[in-house]
């Protein structure tokens, strides 16, 4: 069985999702899915991302001092965002209160 011009699999998926469009509904659902990793276990635990609506996060918080807090944190949090699915995905994040 020979090889031939096959390419390697990473690059026929990158391909497809291109193909699709669906390479930004993908990173919004890994910056949902990966909340924890990004912004770390003690704030994942206080917060809940809720959805991301054009560029902009929506994420609840426990009580208003950790929405006050995360609002002071926004633009470090922001960063970790973009080091994890690259500019554009998310520019802006809103922070409410509500029951998680």
């Amino acid at each position: 069985m020979t090889r031939g011009n096959a390419a390697p699999i990473g690059s026929v998926i990158d391909t497809l999702i291109s193909r699709w469009g669906i390479k930004k509904p993908l990173k919004r659902a890994e910056v949902i899915s990966h909340w924890p990793e990004i912004v770390g276990e003690r704030i994942a635990n206080e917060t809940r991302p809720d959805r991301i609506r054009n560029t902009i996060l929506f994420v609840t918080c426990s009580s208003p001092m950790w929405a006050q807090e995360l609002g002071l944190l926004k633009p470090t949090i922001l960063k970790k965002v973009r080091a994890r699915v690259g500019p554009g995905i998310v520019t802006d994040i809103h922070f409410k209160t509500g029951q998680l």
